[in-house]
């Protein structure tokens, strides 16, 4: 099993300590959600891992230590802001994600493979269109596409369903967990909606003051304690006739 292993990861910008010691383990076939509130340092820790800030501490997958440098191989990171202005095609950007496998020529069956992920995000039709024309949730949707693309063993998600409406937010994490199911993937999304993380997490991990407090099964860490000590709000935890986790803020913690 490619289990990801972190510990004692420290990591932030300049003199400034963001993440202090964090340890967490994310187990591949499912979705780990990680929560917290905004400034705890949910993208420092997603970035630390993909190796594109600098950071003290050890990434594993399965026993071996990955070295900073060699993680771009491994792991695929989706940021939170897809901006900016591009002429290519929306195929186009998909196959970047194969760019180190690609030669002179696209293989034949990229392309088909490019358009079933698109398909499956109910963007296919948009294969062909610049992706300057796209709306804001359309981009994310395809950056999406482009990071399951490249088949990683580590799939680093940054609050991937933040511009997206109620219908394609399933629609992503329905894809998302399958695919972390079908191809043994570890996937890790920073999320801020707390009931869909708890309907879609095999695990969640919770960071606050830039170190892990918590992480376990959605019912282990959705408690309305930690939701006080950690989001400083009073909340109601409770299940759905659905059986999945309901959670409620009701006001802030005096």
């Amino acid at each position: 099993m490619v289990t990801l292993n972190i510990q004692s990861l420290t990591a932030g910008y300049g003199p400034t300590t963001i993440i202090a010691g964090a340890s967490a383990c994310a187990r591949p076939g499912g979705l780990t959600v990680l929560i917290g509130p905004n400034g705890t340092g949910k993208s420092t820790f997603l970035k630390a891992i993909a190796g594109l800030i600098p950071a003290t501490g050890s990434i594993a997958l399965c026993g071996l230590e990955i070295p900073q440098r060699q993680r771009s191989k491994t792991v695929s990171y989706m940021p939170q802001d897809v901006g900016g202005a591009s002429s290519l095609t929306v195929l186009e950007v998909v196959l970047l994600g194969r760019l180190r496998s690609l030669g002179l020529s696209v293989p034949a069956h990229l392309p088909t493979e490019a358009l079933a992920l698109l398909n499956r995000f109910g963007i296919g039709h948009l294969e062909s269109r610049s992706l300057d024309a796209l709306s804001g949730g359309q981009k994310q949707l395809v950056f999406l596409a482009q990071a399951l693309f490249r088949d990683p063993d580590v799939l680093l998600l940054d609050e991937p369903t933040a511009a997206l409406d109620l219908r394609h937010q399933l629609v992503v994490l329905n894809a998302v967990r399958d695919h972390a199911r079908e191809r043994g993937v570890v996937a890790i999304a920073a999320m801020h909606d707390l009931s869909l993380a708890a309907q879609f997490a095999q695990e969640i991990i919770c960071l606050s003051g830039g170190t892990v407090v918590a992480s376990g099964p959605a019912g282990d860490v959705l408690t309305e304690e930690r939701l006080r000590d950690v989001y400083g709000v009073e909340a109601s935890v409770a299940r759905t006739h659905a059986g999945f986790l309901s959670i409620t803020p009701l006001r802030p913690c005096a």
